[in-house]
């Protein structure tokens, strides 16, 4: 139906290597349980495939045509799009950090909140188990926003996520993701953005004891 076949082609666009509903309701621009029912309308036609509890993945080659009927829809279709699910990220990153460590809610950045809907992450294992669950879509995001013209997103992303790295051990994802808010603070010339990840990468180069490298950052 034309509902699945627009959430096939958007979900090409998500830069990470699986995906849920409500990711897919974000860049579709509708409700989760639409978003998850087309979900399984795809995947009954094996259009994606299962990664676990309802999460999906994509093969490389089915991710790429999804990418060229997208493309069919214009650049500003596509950008808003991804738009849409970076903000849905942001947004629940912040939700989940400031249920993880709300002492430290007036040290991140404020992030409104997106018109696409979130999971319920009021609950220390709610938000722990979303953020675990979508590290590596973060990390992906992350570098997708730094790269292709979401800067101040990617800068927000990263100091959001910078006590859940650190405190999990998560080290290569804080350097992935710090490298790239650096990136993308100086594609702008923010210098206090750029000062607060080179901050982040030198605590990371401080747990592994690497302190010359920490220093020359």
């Amino acid at each position: 139906d034309a509902e699945a076949a627009r959430a096939f082609r958007l979900a090409g666009l998500h830069p990470g290597a699986d995906l849920e509903r409500y990711a897919v309701a974000a860049l579709s621009a509708t409700t989760a349980g639409q978003a998850g029912q087309s979900l399984v309308t795809l995947a009954h036609a094996s259009m994606i495939q299962s990664a676990g509890p309802v999460r999906y993945g994509m093969h490389d080659l089915l991710r790429g045509y999804a990418r060229e009927l997208a493309a069919a829809d214009g650049a500003q279709a596509q950008r808003q799009a991804l738009t849409r699910l970076f903000d849905y990220y942001l947004y629940a990153a912040a939700t989940a950090m400031d249920t993880l460590v709300p002492s430290e809610r007036h040290r991140r950045p404020r992030v409104p909140a997106p018109d696409s809907p979130i999971p319920a992450l009021a609950g220390e294992a709610e938000a722990r188990a979303w953020l675990d669950a979508e590290r590596a879509n973060l990390v992906a995001v992350t570098a997708h926003m730094a790269d292709e013209g979401w800067p101040g997103h990617a800068i927000r992303l990263a100091a959001t996520l910078y006590r859940y790295f650190d405190t999990g051990g998560h080290f290569a994802e804080a350097v992935a993701v710090h490298s790239r808010a650096c990136h993308a603070a100086r594609s702008v010339g923010d210098q206090v953005a750029e000062a607060h990840a080179l901050h982040n990468l030198g605590a990371v180069d401080l747990r592994l004891g690497r302190y010359p490298q920490g220093a020359a950052s």
